[in-house]
């Protein structure tokens, strides 16, 4: 029976969850009627599923398997294949979006750019490397495309629980840690899965807390600190989300304002709890190395920036994918790594970053020199589509916290994540905050109900 009410919550589909009073949630916004659910036909005494039906379990399974991203050699994996097939059968829903339109844009111009960089440089190159790193963008973009696509037929939530569990497996596959490893293999999925099963509910506050709380436990300071962030963010939306839309400016600027408050606010405490021996003997011994390092946890903690502008500012147009780094290069490395106070010239530096190719640890960075221009603006676009998923979730109510969470999470990989690892959940990230249009007309469809006044979402959503 449990089983079976499992089944039930993922085809569900309601739109009741998502809506509270008068207030439409953002991330149901000008949504076209779910196809979640099923419809049955009465034939010779026999009931039968809807088409609609089939293809919930459809969508289902094309999400476990993007999460999942099983390699299937020459660079590809089930995110290439199955993301294609998606966007192949999906075209009219794609080019309904104006975002999705610049998104294949740059996309097709960082293309374009890896081409020209390993063509018209003179440096020596890997070909396996700049095909593997082209396959990856690609599959990202596509995935970006696929999911944003499923959106329309499949309710947010349902979409999360699938690709939490879709990641648990891929992490699990991926790493010979076993269940035992919270950080690597648990927290993120469980971020997911209980954030769509919870979705809007008030106990999703309780469990983000919980996770945050147990993140720390087991040395994920960063997951810990999103959790953390995403509950206050959910709590703050509901709160503010509710007062009358008087200037549209105003309130963004207040938003904007209150963003860099809580930025600054959630640094110093953490600082403190960690300094303070509260949050365990390790992650203080840890925080104090590295606060003796730089004087800055942010840097001390990931100095591959350092080493990213030196190469940027030598290189800013880029390298080409598949770029090998020369001695100069590594020097030019070296010098950014101690400004940033890294000292250390082991393994890390000439295996990691920069051991037969270019590993910066940050998917803009590694967009940046392995893409150009091109690839660094792919990348500032899907930052900036973040951004403003957060700022008018905050500012006009309806942000999640699991959205807040993913977002957080998503613009740390583009700063310091590494893009082999983290590009596809950034990818997601995108397509789970990309706005959802069905037609380019303001109707009473369209309209947002904030406290009793209706906003068109002309302004809000595109």
């Amino acid at each position: 029976m449990r089983a079976i009410a499992g089944v039930n919550f993922l085809l569900a589909g309601s739109t009741s969850d998502s809506q509270s009073g008068d207030a439409m949630s953002l991330d149901s916004m000008n949504r076209p009627p779910l196809a979640a659910g099923r419809t049955r036909h009465v034939r010779g005494g026999r009931q039968k599923y809807d088409v609609v039906f089939q293809k919930s379990y459809l969508d289902l399974a094309a999400v476990f398997l993007i999460a999942l991203s099983y390699p299937l050699g020459f660079g590809t994996s089930s995110v290439l294949v199955i993301s294609s097939i998606v966007v192949v059968t999906n075209l009219s829903v794609l080019l309904a979006c104006r975002s999705v339109a610049i998104l294949v844009l740059l996309g097709a111009l960082t293309a374009l750019s890896a081409g020209f960089l390993t063509y018209w440089s003179d440096a020596p190159f890997s070909f396996h490397q700049a095909l593997y790193r082209t396959i990856l963008v690609a599959s990202g973009l596509l995935s970006i495309l696929a999911i944003y696509s499923i959106r329309s037929r499949l309710a947010d939530k349902q979409l999360l629980v699938s690709y939490g569990v879709g990641l648990f497996f891929s992490f699990l596959l991926a790493n010979n840690m076993g269940l035992a490893s919270f950080k690597f293999i648990l927290a993120l999925p469980l971020a997911l899965v209980f954030g769509g099963l919870l979705w809007q509910r008030r106990s999703v506050l309780v469990v983000y807390l919980l996770l945050g709380a147990t993140g720390m436990a087991f040395g994920a300071r960063s997951f810990s600190a999103f959790c953390l962030a995403a509950a206050l963010l959910h709590l703050v939306s509901a709160i503010w989300g509710r007062r009358p839309v008087r200037s549209v400016e105003i309130r963004f600027m207040g938003v904007c304002a209150f963003f860099a408050a809580l930025g600054v606010a959630f640094y110093l405490a953490g600082v403190q709890l960690l300094l303070s021996g509260l949050l365990g003997a390790q992650n203080r011994e840890k925080t104090a190395q590295q606060l003796t390092a730089t004087g800055n946890l942010i840097s001390s903690a990931r100095p591959e920036w350092f080493a990213s502008i030196n190469l940027g500012l030598q290189s800013p147009f880029g390298k080409g994918p598949g770029a090998i780094p020369l001695s100069s290069d590594v020097s030019t490395a070296r010098t950014g790594l101690l400004r940033g106070g890294y000292t250390s010239d082991g393994d890390y530096v000439r295996g990691y970053m920069l051991g037969g190719h270019f590993n910066l640890h940050s998917v803009l960075a590694d967009l940046w020199i392995g893409f150009g221009v091109a690839g660094f603006a792919f990348g500032l676009y899907m930052l900036f589509l973040l951004l403003r998923h957060l700022l008018r979730g905050v500012a006009f109510g309806g942000l999640t916290a699991v959205t807040a969470f993913c977002s957080l999470n998503a613009i740390w990989y583009l700063f310091f994540g590494p893009i082999t690892s983290n590009l596809y959940f950034v990818c997601f990230a995108v397509a789970l905050v990309l706005p959802m249009r069905t037609t380019g007309k303001t109707d009473s469809a369209s309209r947002m109900i904030v406290n009793g006044q209706s906003v068109t979402q002309a302004g809000l959503v595109e």
